[in-house]
């Protein structure tokens, strides 16, 4: 007589009790997940691992990158710059040639003297001033900087009262903002440190509208000239 057939459960029973004997038996649950998932589904943490290992990678190379990038362009900036001042391509350069007469014409100055510029040693009177002006405290450490940083300074009389009046001109192809508030910085420490008029100019080809306009606000003069000049 055939052995008595086992008694087979029914779906759900048969589920329960599987899952009692795992929640049991915890040993039996590695080999059950072992044996029902595949290798390649088994090994996705790993390579997953390694996939965000290799993302992390190749972000720090682009940072790197973009970082080689950013000090190329500086460096590409700085050849331009060195290059334009010995050819004497360069605006600041090229407008110590006619500067003098320039403004002579322009503002009405007689006896223009360049005292501080590119490629022009800073005149030892204007130094000692300016030194003598920070230890009596009537400008900055900051201040004495902007003076010594200032594109082209000079010294020169007024032709209707023979006074002494200063003019200090920040020099760019493209003027900008910036080189507007730098020229009226400049005008104003050198009023403080010698109490004579002071002038702010701003010298370049282009200077566009909203900067013409701050210029104006605050009695900057603004000389275009030809990029051919």
């Amino acid at each position: 007589m055939p052995p008595q057939a086992a008694e087979q459960l029914d779906p759900e029973s048969l589920v329960a009790r599987i899952i009692a004997e795992l929640e049991a038996n915890p040993a039996a649950q590695q080999m059950l997940l072992r044996a029902m998932l595949t290798g390649e589904f088994l090994g996705m943490p790993v390579r997953l691992n390694a996939i965000e290992r290799d993302v992390a990678e190749i972000k720090r190379r682009v940072t790197t990158l973009e970082q080689d990038v950013a000090e190329l362009k500086l460096d590409m900036k700085a050849v331009k710059i060195d290059v334009a001042a010995l050819k004497g391509d360069s605006l600041e350069v090229r407008m110590h040639k006619w500067i003098r007469p320039f403004l002579s014409r322009k503002l009405g100055l007689r006896r223009p003297d360049i005292v501080h510029g590119a490629v022009t040693h800073t005149d030892r009177d204007l130094q000692d001033a300016v030194y003598e002006a920070v230890d009596a405290d009537r400008i900055t450490v900051g201040q004495e900087v902007r003076v010594f940083a200032t594109d082209l300074i000079l010294r020169a009389q007024r032709r209707h009262d023979r006074a002494t009046v200063w003019v200090a001109v920040e020099a760019s192809n493209t003027l900008d903002r910036r080189d507007v508030e730098l020229a009226r910085e400049s005008a104003d420490v050198l009023h403080a440190i010698f109490a004579e008029p002071a002038t702010a100019a701003v010298m370049g080809h282009v200077l566009p509208s909203p900067h013409r306009e701050l210029a104006d606000a605050s009695g900057v003069e603004v000389f275009i000239v030809d990029p051919n000049h």
